[in-house]
């Protein structure tokens, strides 16, 4: 029989973040109290075969100075890997945790940086922009808000769409719902992780070197990476091919990078598409001490005024190709290999580095 998966707090905090912002919509602030009551009245053995929508709000005012009131509903719609998020919903967490005021792992902390950083943050600066949209003009009006958390379906998407939390915001005018101009946002989050991409060695290298215009042969002289290697002979081959391939990739983009104003526009864009995709979510990396965000706007000035230099680094499981940006002095983010022969695991990754962060605002 095999082994229960492991609770992911990564799954789980989509649908907490989820929770949290159809609170921070009904009420302009995330009571920690109300998420975690929430959390205990769902059952995620419904995530098996579909989705459990929660109504956060019904008919709820809400007023901003002396603006006519308007009228809000707000619903959340989860669906979640059942087996890695069980933990954190319904009957198992109300027995272990929420009865004893406790939480798993370090998601206490994790819910609590959610609800500390409201109005400091990218994420709730945006949404209110939406929500004024409705309290500040003057007009008395429904509107509806619809939040989405659907793990299961992002993966689908092989990674063009990067939101696992969904918002779309509706006027309600004659009882029919029509989306507001710029009422869709997706946040992209992530726990603990400053992984953006995660992919295969063969076909991540390939991409990137063909996103790079690179003249390089690599795609066709390591095509038997694209076989299953079974014998002990055949993963050897295998990792040593791995390794020479990262080798041959990083020596083509150190001498690609020497066009800095190409190499730097070109590394950038591919950073871009793998980050935020096709539906440009707002990346939300939310910690045990603290919540960091990539805001597309933010990321778009960096962008401006980037000059890009790489160096290499080497491990005994891989290595990685750091992209610096020589305007403002700090590393953007980073090519990462990990090749453990001993556990036949290869990963190609594409990370995060601390100069490409939003700065908080106070």
């Amino acid at each position: 029989m095999p082994a229960k998966p492991k609770p992911n707090e990564g799954d789980i905090i989509e649908g907490i973040f989820a929770l949290a912002l159809g609170l921070y919509i009904a009420e302009g602030k995330v009571d920690v109290s109300k998420l975690r009551k929430l959390r205990a009245k769902i059952d995620p053995q419904k995530f098996i075969s579909g989705s459990v929508k929660i109504e956060i709000a019904k008919n709820v005012e809400r007023k901003s100075g002396n603006f006519p009131a308007d009228i809000f509903d707000v619903n959340v719609t989860l669906r979640l890997k059942t087996s890695v998020v069980g933990v954190a919903f319904g009957s198992e967490f109300r027995e272990k945790y929420y009865d004893k005021l406790k939480d798993y792992g370090d998601l206490d902390s994790k819910t609590n940086q959610i609800a500390r950083n409201v109005g400091n943050s990218s994420w709730s600066r945006e949404v209110n922009k939406l929500v004024n949209k409705f309290l500040e003009n003057n007009k008395r009006e429904r509107a509806l808000f619809e939040v989405t958390a659907d793990g299961i379906e992002g993966e689908k998407s092989k990674g063009l769409i990067k939101g696992d939390v969904n918002l779309s915001v509706y006027a309600i005018i004659k009882k029919r719902k029509v989306l507001i101009k710029g009422g869709k946002m997706a946040f992209s989050l992530k726990s603990d992780s400053q992984t953006v991409a995660n992919l295969s060695p063969y076909h991540g290298m390939v991409s990137i070197a063909k996103y790079m215009g690179l003249k390089w042969d690599g795609a066709e002289k390591y095509k038997g990476l694209t076989e299953i290697a079974r014998t002990p002979a055949e993963k050897k081959q295998k990792f040593m091919w791995i390794r020479k391939m990262y080798g041959d990739l990083t020596k083509e983009l150190v001498n690609k990078a020497k066009n800095k104003k190409i190499f730097t526009k070109l590394a950038l864009e591919f950073l871009s598409e793998n980050m935020f995709g096709t539906d440009l979510a707002l990346v939300v990396d939310i910690r045990k001490n603290k919540l960091k965000e990539i805001n597309p706007s933010d990321f778009n000035v960096i962008k401006e005024n980037a000059i890009l230099t790489v160096r290499k680094k080497s491990s005994n499981v891989g290595g990685q190709l750091i992209f610096h940006d020589e305007t403002t002095k700090t590393d953007l983010f980073q090519l990462r290999l990990r090749a453990e022969e001993s556990r036949n695991f290869g990963k190609f990754y594409l990370e995060v580095k601390p100069g490409l962060y939003s700065k908080t605002k106070k």
